[in-house]
């Protein structure tokens, strides 16, 4: 009942402070100059340093009279701990039954507490705004990463769904047909397959023999003149093979060129392993002999390949600039033991495995 009464009665004594506050001078009239408002600051200054001494002083004379020990933390000794507990009970029920101390009608506290609260709060919602922002800009990259994921998997379910439907389809073909027209179709089918085969082979046979042609044989007749190693240039035209390379793999500079007859010899010493001849009416030329030789040498990689098993080997009469490119591509490895062996890479060796 007493803990009841004095906090109504607390709470009419900050009504009537909010109602005598509100009528005075200083909220109706909200258009005051500097000069009056910066008064009225140094008034509510003063009266707060002089309510300070005032309660500093009480507390020296309370500090003086009493004669017990004062405890800056809780003592773990249990008569002690309840003697601070009663002396803090005692404390709070003598400020409770106390009147409130509420600054005056005219004093500008309110207003800057007010003020504080509110740039208290201005602040945490900024930080809270940029927080928020953060989490927002996560969230949405979030979202668009599943939105990516769920279309992939979309994608790949509707491929699945009709490569079923497809197979369902087959199974059931399968299942309608007799034995011999089953035979049938499978024979029709491997047909196809190895005339797609034949056509692919064809095709790539064809780019492989314009690749060498046009663009490999001059860098390989190149080397074997002593030029560049094949692939470290991307042209070497047909003037550069004719006049040849110096001891520093450089092309010749001099204007003196060389005879037809010397240039054949050259020739046919340097490409006397090709065992093949260039087709009538085709000039004899430094590439289109390297362009025999890199053709023979891998037709014939290929033939012992198919025919053996790619781990046979291929004996060469010497090393060449076809054979030394063909390694440096990883089309085919020389025998370790011998240089003069060489067989063609195992490619299916990735697929079996």
């Amino acid at each position: 009942m007493d803990q009841s009464y004095m906090g109504e009665s607390a709470l009419n004594k900050l009504q009537d402070y909010i109602t005598t506050v509100n009528s005075t001078e200083y909220n109706l009239d909200a258009s005051r100059g500097d000069q009056s408002y910066r008064a009225g600051l140094e008034k509510t200054l003063n009266s707060l340093k002089e309510q300070c001494n005032v309660e500093r002083t009480k507390s020296e004379r309370l500090r003086s009279d009493i004669d017990a020990p004062l405890w800056n933390e809780a003592s773990p000794n249990a008569a002690i701990r309840l003697q601070q507990l009663q002396v803090i009970t005692a404390g709070f029920r003598s400020l409770a039954q106390s009147d409130p101390q509420l600054p005056m009608a005219g004093s500008h506290l309110p207003a800057l507490l007010a003020t504080r609260e509110c740039q208290g709060i201005i602040s945490e919602t900024k930080d809270s705004v940029i927080l928020t922002h953060t989490t927002l800009k996560t969230a949405r990259g979030d979202l668009s990463a599943e939105q990516r994921d769920l279309s992939d998997a979309s994608l790949f379910t509707t491929a699945l769904e009709d490569r079923i439907g497809k197979l369902r389809g087959a199974v059931s073909q399968r299942a309608k047909r007799s034995a011999e027209e089953a035979a049938q179709v499978l024979l029709s089918e491997e047909k196809e397959q190895a005339q797609l085969l034949k056509r692919s082979h064809k095709k790539l046979t064809n780019a492989l023999v314009r690749f060498v042609d046009s663009k490999l044989a001059p860098l390989i007749a190149a080397e074997e003149l002593g030029g560049p190693v094949a692939g470290s240039t991307l042209d070497v035209s047909e003037d550069v093979l004719a006049s040849g390379f110096n001891v520093r793999g450089r092309p010749n500079k001099s204007k003196k060129k060389m005879s037809q007859n010397a240039r054949q010899k050259r020739i046919d010493q340097m490409f006397t392993s090709t065992g093949m001849q260039e087709d009538e009416g085709v000039p004899e030329t430094e590439a289109t002999q390297a362009a025999l030789a890199v053709k023979d040498l891998l037709g014939e990689l290929l033939e012992t390949a198919i025919d053996q098993g790619s781990g046979r080997y291929v004996t060469i009469e010497k090393e060449t600039a076809a054979s030394r490119f063909l390694v440096r591509a990883r089309v085919a490895v020389l025998d370790p033991r011998d240089a003069k062996r060489i067989r063609m890479v195992n490619f299916a060796k990735t697929l079996d495995d």
